[in-house]
């Protein structure tokens, strides 16, 4: 379906996919006109039809970043057997949000803190994440729009509490979702990060303070309460092998690490946080992948999700 300015639906038919023996998986794409980002963002739905709910028959709701990619989750087959298998499993209503490749660097990052860095071959100074804001707005406003509005063509299909709520994301689109997800806590409560791009930074690279200036870390910093929102962070131990503080441990790894201990300092319950580091765990979909069920009980628990 398109979703215009106006609020305008046009709908297409569903694609329903089936496996054998396994319940029914509906898997379709639509695409949203947005006023905010000037163009069409193409989304994929799925979600499944037997009733694995809540209480009050609504599903709870996942956004992820980077939809283009979501075949390589093989996200259908793990949403089926959970749903088989795993009776404290919610299955909920998933909306990947596709990234133009042209535009992604430009959309993920920290609304209102670009960053600088030098990552082109001429190691010319790159300013990323300016259209952060826009990105935000994009979901905040129009997409949760279209989700609790249009979607199913039924009101009350997605639970509105943010508690039934998540955003999660895969390198900059972890980065993404963690600064979404903090910004707009009365739309989401649960976060999702695989190999997060925590090093993002608003000034260039500084030897003398190799941890300063990380915009995810301020921002915690700077919270007046701790937020409403249960954590779910990932790392590998080969995600890189860049160790800017020579610490010992990866940025990668480090960055994860620095960045739930702000959190804790902020007064985040330790069950609230939870860190799934993999040892021989690649930037890759390969691992990210294998661990994504793990991701989907943890935030989807029938007895953690309550009514």
């Amino acid at each position: 379906m398109i979703f215009d300015s106006k609020f305008k639906v046009t709908p297409t038919v569903p694609q329903l996919t089936y496996l054998p023996r396994l319940p029914e998986i509906v898997s379709y794409e639509s695409q949203i006109l947005s006023d905010h980002l000037k163009r069409l963002v193409t989304i994929t739905v799925v979600y499944s039809r037997q009733n694995s709910r809540l209480s009050n028959g609504s599903y709870p709701l996942l956004v992820l970043n980077d939809g283009q990619n979501i075949n390589e989750l093989n996200l259908l087959r793990n949403l089926q057997e959970l749903t088989s298998h795993d009776e404290n499993f919610v299955s909920p209503f998933i909306v990947a949000l596709h990234a133009p490749a042209d535009i992604r660097k430009r959309w993920y990052g920290t609304v209102g803190a670009s960053c600088l860095a030098r990552l082109s071959p001429n190691n010319h100074i790159e300013v990323l994440g300016d259209k952060a804001g826009k990105y935000e707005s994009f979901v905040r406003e129009e997409l949760m729009y279209f989700i609790d509005q249009h979607i199913g063509q039924n009101r009350g299909l997605i639970s509105i509490s943010p508690r039934h709520r998540a955003f999660a994301g895969f390198s900059l689109g972890a980065l993404s979702a963690f600064d979404i997800v903090l910004r707009n806590q009365q739309q989401f409560g649960i976060y999702g990060g695989f190999s997060g791009s925590f090093w993002w930074r608003d000034r260039e690279y500084c030897i003398e303070a190799p941890n300063g200036d990380r915009i995810a870390h301020k921002r915690v910093e700077a919270l007046s309460e701790p937020p409403k929102v249960r954590f779910w962070f990932q790392s590998g131990g080969l995600d890189e092998y860049c160790d800017r503080d020579f610490d010992g441990t990866i940025d990668a790894v480090g960055d994860t690490l620095h960045l739930i201990t702000r959190l804790r300092r902020q007064g985040v319950a330790e069950s609230l946080i939870n860190h799934t580091y993999l040892p021989l765990g690649e930037h890759n979909y390969q691992t990210w992948r294998e661990v994504f069920p793990e991701f989907l009980r943890w935030a989807f628990n029938k007895k953690v999700l309550g009514d």
